[in-house]
């Protein structure tokens, strides 16, 4: 019953490939993942005077990030030169890069356990992007509660915090004109962020810049130490010097119905709107094709190198050597046993005919189903029944726990498989496919059929 793996593991360091024999009984095939993935994204323009938009898109795992701002910039009008994309969620979790792909992306937001989105940042083409966080102070602890999802400034390499002040004034313009008016009941009259910076810098003079906009907000600098600074317009100092990692803009008391109200806000793109992704049509062959990929071995699993005497992560492929006759095949459902969850993708497997000469060194023949062993629920607590072929008559039953019961052909194929039993078709089994015995067959007769059930290796 045992089958043969032929596996080659490349070493990056020496560029040796060794060859290994691994025997095997049951043959673990990863579940194929999906071509096509679905993401909801935010386009978010510079500054708050307009709205982001959500978009939503199925894209091919392997499209780049420059593929996908091109395939954006379709339906909304944004710069792909100065334009980012990043995961945020309260704070910004990663920029990627313009070679990133789509897998590289869905990858990166489901490692985190917080709740995060994918965003395009228009950026003003300056060197430097930092990070600008939203929040509201608790009046009774004084804790800052973050309130929605981060912002990216641009900003030049050479600034100091007055001119970063003014950046962030210039951002949040026409959220302070607003506040404004709703404070001290009168219009302000400005029109844009140049005109409403310079009216307030000529009503405050340049050393009361920060009690002028006590009513509305305070800023501070978080350092790459982590430690929390208030920003000073007046001082002056150089950005660099500070080590600034990311910004805090906690909104006042007098702010908060005017934040609250605006600052989630976002208009919908309805021409790219989806009813979510297509299910993807997973076969078993697409699950082989899987296994048989060469893949980076991980830290937790590396290769010792004879060449190197080291530990490496070397490139393994694995190629079927040797097929058994019995091929039993566990899906792999769990991925992480540490956390409980399952795959439960469906996968569609034949009940007959199943051929993997193109995963094996050589042609094998052909499979034919005869069991399938179902898995219910997850890794904490779940429910096992069985489908099983009569050889002799060539009927399905069903086994759940005291209870079997016949079933037709098609409800053998489902989505809780999780271990299928295979024999490979055989001319001394096909003969007495469909043979009935009774009380006078011989005992020769029933002891070579029952030879062609119970298979040994080849």
């Amino acid at each position: 019953m045992h089958g043969l793996f032929k596996s080659s593991i490349h070493c990056p360091l020496c560029d040796q490939t060794a060859v290994l024999g691994e025997p095997f009984c049951v043959l673990p095939l990863p579940i194929s993942k999906r071509q096509t993935l679905y993401f909801l994204m935010y386009y978010v323009p510079y500054g708050a005077q307009e709205l982001p938009v959500r978009f939503e898109l199925n894209i091919d795992k392997n499209t780049t990030v420059k593929q996908i701002k091109a395939k954006v910039k379709q339906f909304i009008n944004i710069d792909e030169e100065t334009t980012i994309m990043g995961l945020a969620g309260y704070d910004l979790k990663k920029l990627f890069s313009n070679e990133a792909t789509a897998g590289d992306i869905k990858t990166a937001s489901e490692s985190t356990t917080q709740t995060t989105h994918i965003m395009l940042y228009e950026q003003k083409g300056k060197s430097n992007k930092i990070p600008l966080m939203i929040g509201f102070e608790n009046e009774l602890t004084g804790e800052v509660k973050q309130v929605s999802y981060v912002r990216v400034l641009s900003v030049e390499e050479d600034m100091n915090t007055a001119e970063l002040y003014v950046e962030v004034i210039g951002y949040f313009w026409k959220y302070l004109v607003e506040i404004y008016d709703e404070i001290y009941k009168s219009k302000m009259g400005v029109g844009n962020s140049k005109e409403f910076v310079e009216d307030l810098l000529v009503k405050a003079g340049e050393e009361k810049v920060e009690d002028l906009l006590a009513p509305y907000f305070e800023l501070y600098i978080i350092n790459k130490q982590g430690n929390t600074l208030p920003l000073n317009y007046s001082e002056k100092v150089q950005l660099k010097d500070l080590d600034v990692a990311s910004l805090n803009i906690v909104w006042s008391r007098n702010s908060r119905v005017i934040i609250s109200q605006s600052i989630n806000k976002y208009s919908e793109h309805n021409e790219y709107i989806t009813n979510k992704a297509p299910e993807l049509h997973i076969t078993l062959n697409h699950c082989f094709k899987s296994f048989i990929s060469a893949e980076v071995l991980d830290e937790q699993n590396s290769w010792y190198c004879p060449q190197c005497k080291a530990h490496v992560q070397g490139t393994k492929s694995t190629l079927i050597y040797r097929a058994p006759k019995i091929l039993i095949v566990a899906l792999k459902r769990f991925k992480n046993f540490a956390s409980g969850l399952k795959n439960k993708t469906f996968v569609e497997y034949p009940l007959t005919g199943l051929d993997i000469s193109e995963y094996a060194k050589s042609s094998v023949g052909k499979y034919d189903l005869y069991a399938v062993v179902n898995h219910y629920g997850n890794l904490g607590g779940g429910h096992y029944t069985a489908f099983g072929k009569n050889a002799v008559s060539g009927k399905w039953y069903l086994f759940d726990d005291s209870c079997v019961k016949e079933v037709k052909e098609n409800e053998v194929v489902s989505a809780a498989a999780y271990v299928l039993f295979y024999r490979r078709k055989d001319d001394d089994v096909d003969k007495y496919a469909n043979c009935t015995f009774d009380l006078t067959t011989n005992v020769k007769q029933l002891n070579e059929y029952r030879g062609c059930l119970l298979y040994t290796s080849p």
